[in-house]
């Protein structure tokens, strides 16, 4: 677990998550020097805790976290991710040996009310319309890797499918993706198991999720994501977005979709031409 004044009142819950559903050898720490008696926090749950002090962004953070792994698997799992019943037996039963990483999928604990109307309409819209929804097992190979997204919030990951990895030092986001890259390059899966939800308390407020999508633009810009490119983000998919956003608006009888969907291709456009700026995600 990687962590930066992450202890918020939910972050006990995280903790006694997991260690209700993983079988742990170790917890491995890595904290960028938190000012909130984090650290302390974890020892009370986990008093043999090895924890490591650095000042580095995200990505080194983890890979000096898999240094110190001494065993075959080992488990990803963010600060502010609530593992629930079922949680490593569910997944552990989708690994076999071309497994690199699994992970299930996260979902808000409160999402934003006008977000979650948005998303339902674009589910029901795409059935309606015939087009696959995607459930079950995501598998990610080499060959379509640049078209699907993984996370490393709440993950089962093959130790030797990234003991080498050695990513940039400056990397601070979508450090994820990289990883992935890196392991499916290797030969192996990556899998995402649809029907498994964690819950994940992210954005509290409309100003932070439009701040989040702003970081996450930047940084799919920086390393070079294929769907994070000016023309998909500012010409077909805002164009497409705005369409939408004026339908579902009018089925729901909701402005503030729109208005919504208005806010996010802002954010998308600042966080692409100002990447640099956004690249960098401020813990308070």
């Amino acid at each position: 677990m990687c962590t930066w004044n992450s202890n918020k009142p939910y972050f006990e819950r995280v903790l006694q998550s997991i260690k209700r559903e993983i079988p742990v050898h170790c917890f491995i720490l890595v904290d960028r020097f938190s000012c909130d008696n984090g650290p302390q926090v974890v020892q009370r749950y986990f008093p043999d805790a090895r924890i490591i002090l650095t000042n580095s962004e995200l990505a080194k953070a983890r890979q000096l976290g898999i240094q110190f792994v001494d065993t075959e698997h080992f488990v990803f799992v963010d600060d502010d991710i609530v593992l629930p019943n079922g949680w490593f037996r569910g997944l552990w039963g989708y690994i076999d040996s071309e497994t690199g990483a699994i992970h299930a999928q996260a979902v808000p604990v409160v999402p934003l009310l006008y977000e979650e109307k948005w998303r339902r309409w674009q589910e029901k819209r795409a059935e309606r319309l015939g087009k696959m929804v995607e459930r079950g097992i995501l598998e990610v190979t080499e060959k379509n890797m640049d078209k699907n997204l993984g996370y490393t919030h709440n993950t089962i990951v093959r130790t030797d499918s990234c003991k080498d990895w050695r990513p940039p030092a400056d990397l601070s986001v979508f450090e994820d993706q990289v990883l992935l890259w890196h392991i499916v390059k290797k030969g192996y899966k990556w899998r995402i198991v649809q029907e498994i939800s964690v819950q994940h308390y992210s954005s509290r407020c409309l100003a932070e999720h439009l701040r989040k999508v702003r970081w996450r633009v930047a940084g799919g810009r920086m390393i070079g994501v294929l769907n994070y490119s000016l023309k998909n983000l500012l010409v077909a998919d805002s164009v497409k977005r705005v369409a939408k956003s004026f339908k579902a608006s009018l089925d729901l009888r909701d402005p503030r979709i729109m208005a919504y969907v208005f806010l996010l291709n802002v954010a998308y456009f600042d966080g692409y031409m100002r990447w640099s700026k956004w690249v960098r995600l401020i813990r308070h």
